[in-house]
């Protein structure tokens, strides 16, 4: 993480950009991004300095800004009170419905109760600071047509988080994507609940870069 902990998605994106200066220097990245990782790659993407190394970027069950209610209303609620990520059963019922469909949640019960932990180890992270950054100041909208490298956009069908809609109108705004929606009753965790669709659609696009 970085230093100054301040979760905002600029700085989050610098610190990757830096992260990976030190690992790789200057080679050619695919950026993969899921969720708020794609919301940074999308900063990253439509940041002129920072693209100049990317050769393929794949979105999945992200946004270019933030144009859901109720995670509006959820950032507030956190805000006030009247929710707390610190408490199991709040995380369980609410947080795990907005991420997994009935079918993963039955299923997949190890995943949930990792998924769970790591929320209330991490809750002040993931429930306040960065989704407040996210919906103040996150907008990449306009900036989308600028993006010039192959692009792969995968969402699930019934994603809660970020709707469907959202990867739809990514689709049409970034010049070279190709979009992969994800069926059936598949939600905001696309690798976990749709894993075998997940990994053809990226073996696609990366045979063809």
């Amino acid at each position: 993480k970085p230093e100054s902990e301040s979760y905002e998605l600029e700085e989050l994106t610098q610190f990757l950009d830096e992260t990976l200066s030190k690992i790789i220097g200057d080679e050619e990245i695919i950026l993969v991004g899921h969720s708020m990782g794609g919301f940074i790659s999308l900063i990253y993407a439509t940041n002129p300095k920072l693209a100049k190394r990317l050769k393929g970027l794949i979105l999945m069950a992200t946004a270019p800004k933030l144009n859901n209610p109720g995670l509006v209303q959820y950032v507030e609620d956190l805000k006030s009170g009247a929710m707390s990520l610190k408490d199991r059963e709040t995380i369980e019922t609410i947080f795990v419905g907005l991420c997994f469909q009935r079918k993963a949640r039955k299923e997949q019960t190890e995943l949930i109760k990792e998924f769970v932990d790591r929320t209330l180890e991490n809750y002040e992270y993931v429930g306040l600071r960065t989704m407040e950054s996210i919906v103040n100041n996150f907008d990449v909208e306009d900036k989308l047509k600028s993006i010039n490298v192959p692009t792969l956009i995968l969402t699930g069908d019934k994603d809660l988080f970020i709707l469907p809609s959202e990867a739809e109108s990514m689709n049409n705004l970034i010049p070279n994507s190709t979009l992969s929606v994800f069926t059936p009753k598949i939600g905001h965790m696309i690798q976990y609940e749709a894993s075998e669709q997940y990994t053809a659609a990226v073996e696609n696009f990366l045979k063809n870069i």
